[in-house]
């Protein structure tokens, strides 16, 4: 049986989500910018797709992170950021943590 958040590959994976007032491209490119010291420089790769933009990063680790945004209502949006391709599952927790402060750090954009 897998353990919580494992992949069909056997990596592991982690996701943090939030609610944050905004238009898609704004919130993507805050999260984008306010993520820049965690993952070491500019996404990899980016789509501004009004609907659901995204970026992707290939982080020195070989583990990825993917942000992305979709807009919910009355003005705010979804942003999710997973962390995958991580080989331990003793990486879940911390990574977690992580995570959750990159999203708390725009505090500012909440409800």
């Amino acid at each position: 049986m897998p353990l919580p958040g494992q992949q069909a590959d056997g990596s592991f994976a982690v996701s943090v989500d939030r609610s944050l007032r905004g238009g898609p491209l704004d919130l993507l490119d805050l999260v984008v910018d306010r993520l820049t010291g965690y993952t070491g420089g500019a996404p990899t790769a980016t789509s501004r797709s009004a609907t659901r933009p995204t970026a992707e990063w290939g982080l020195s680790n070989g583990d990825t992170l993917v942000v992305r945004v979709v807009p919910a209502s009355d003005g705010k949006c979804s942003v999710t950021l997973t962390q995958g391709h991580l080989r331990l599952p003793e990486r879940v927790q911390p990574v977690r943590e992580a995570l959750t402060r990159a999203v708390e750090v725009m505090g500012d954009r909440q409800n």
